[in-house]
């Protein structure tokens, strides 16, 4: 039996490419399909002491259509500055020479596309971690097909009797014409095996660099996933759909445009007061829907016995913590705290069905004698969710997040909102004591820097991209 794989080049890609590469007779370097802007041709993610990092390469003179074969790459610093990055990153790691050595060498050959780049990088790899699969470059068979058939011929010319790909294809390959011909389909079975890696727990979907870093020439014991066959892969779609929409929060990360796009989107809604014409069940709860969506997968998978809010202006997030907590049963409580819990506020609080959830507190939420009062509330409850959206200049902030980010356990969430005030321009905020360089996300990195429990869960801002709280929601990593 022969089984060939065939990939678009990818920039030094995960770990999970190499799975692929392993099980593999024949690897087809998938070189003049059409590039996709914000796809992982140019891009990819490594870990540093500040969270995910993407290195980048720039490239030149892009037109639509045009086949990975052909895209050029821009001849400035981008080279230095991702090494700088690399050594910064993995200093510590025990195999960063390594790792060093494969980057500096790939990167000192006269490669003008971003075709030729990449291959060089997964076949240098390859040969790092012992791999023999043989290349081939689709460029080079002269097979004038498209889509599933092209795939299929590509496989006949080669000899192969097994195709083996990536749960992308599900969606595009004609499964009964393989079978027809002989060649039999099966899906990856991503096994994600961890390694020990820097900076925070483990993820499975950095480089491959990151695995030679930290495991060296044993990292190829990490790469072990196996195979499904088309039939039972399809039947049952479920992780197809969770990889699909990874990749694709991360396409969305990646994409200038689409953030460029939602970030002048938010500016023009600042503007109209658009997150103040929402209720939830009868009160005015002055979110973003998406926001509120967010929320929501995060109560549903924390599970907290204790949400505590400061900031609780008309209380439509207080009710709409109570009402999910309600939903799950148990005896989940949400915790409000504002300076100044104005009456008819709290007569429409007090009258509300989901009162019975609902605790307030009336006073400054960095007041010494506050902070002791919420922390009695919370003495014995876990897990504990914290969200902050009250006062948000710098100071008041960084004041909250010091005083209770230690009631938030390991898995558990801080969410800091509004930190989009950042990148609003000043006159769109209007006469207020925050705006650009005095806000949520200022306190936010001086904080991160002072703790390594928490981490950034970009995944959620990837995914909302329409969202007050970009790098916000804080996913607690540490005891």
């Amino acid at each position: 039996m022969k089984t060939v794989v065939i990939m678009q080049p990818c920039f030094f890609p995960w770990i999970g490419l190499f799975e692929q590469i392993r099980l593999a007779d024949v690897f087809v370097h998938f070189d003049d399909a059409q590039f996709s802007k914000g796809g992982l041709t140019n891009r990819v993610k490594i870990k540093s002491a500040g969270g995910a990092k993407w290195l980048t390469v720039l490239l030149i003179n892009l037109r639509l259509g045009q086949p990975i074969s052909e895209v050029r790459m821009d001849r400035t610093h981008w080279r230095r500055s991702h090494l700088d990055s690399l050594r910064q990153a993995y200093g510590d790691a025990p195999f960063v020479h390594d790792m060093l050595d494969i980057v500096e060498t790939v990167y000192g050959e006269p490669h003008v596309g971003i075709a030729a780049l990449d291959i060089a990088g997964i076949e240098a790899c390859c040969r790092y971690l012992g791999i023999d699969t043989e290349f081939v470059r689709s460029s080079d068979l002269g097979i004038d097909a498209s889509g599933s058939e092209r795939v299929l011929r590509i496989v006949q010319q080669l000899g192969g009797d097994v195709y083996v790909t990536g749960h992308g294809a599900a969606n595009y390959l004609d499964h009964e014409a393989f079978d027809a011909a002989g060649v039999r389909v099966e899906y990856m079975d991503y096994q994600r095996r961890e390694y020990s890696q820097l900076h925070g727990p483990f993820d499975p979907h950095l480089s491959v660099l990151d695995a030679i870093a930290n495991c060296g020439p044993g990292a190829i014991e990490y790469i072990c996933s196996a195979t499904v066959p088309w039939m039972e892969f399809v039947q049952d779609d479920g992780a197809q759909f969770v990889e699909q929409g990874r990749e694709q929060i991360e396409r969305m990360g990646a994409d200038d445009a689409m953030r460029d796009c939602s970030r002048g989107w938010m500016h023009k809604a600042t503007e109209l007061s658009y997150t103040h014409h929402f209720t939830w069940m009868g009160r005015p709860i002055i979110q973003l829907p998406q926001d509120m969506i967010a929320m929501q997968e995060i109560i549903w998978s924390v599970r907290p016995q204790l949400i505590i809010e400061t900031g609780i202006a008309r209380g439509g997030s207080l009710i709409y913590y109570a009402s999910l907590l309600e939903l799950f049963g148990g005896d989940g409580r949400v915790l409000g705290i504002d300076v100044d819990i104005r009456v008819h506020n709290r007569k429409a609080i007090d009258k509300h069905p989901m009162r019975k959830r609902i605790d307030m507190i009336e006073g400054s939420s960095i007041d010494d004698g506050i902070i002791e009062q919420v922390r009695s509330a919370a003495a014995g409850k876990a897990p504990i969710i914290i969200v902050l959206d009250s006062n948000h200049t710098h100071d008041h902030v960084l004041g909250e997040l010091h005083a209770y980010a230690s009631l938030v356990t390991k898995g558990s969430y801080l969410v800091v909102f509004d930190t989009a005030i950042d990148n609003v321009p000043p006159e769109v905020l209007g006469d207020r004591p925050w705006g650009p360089g005095d806000n949520p996300k200022t306190a936010l990195r001086v904080f991160l820097d002072t703790t390594d429990r928490f981490e950034i869960d970009a995944s959620i801002h990837n995914k909302l991209m329409i969202t007050v709280a970009p790098d916000g929601y804080l996913r607690c990593i540490g005891d």
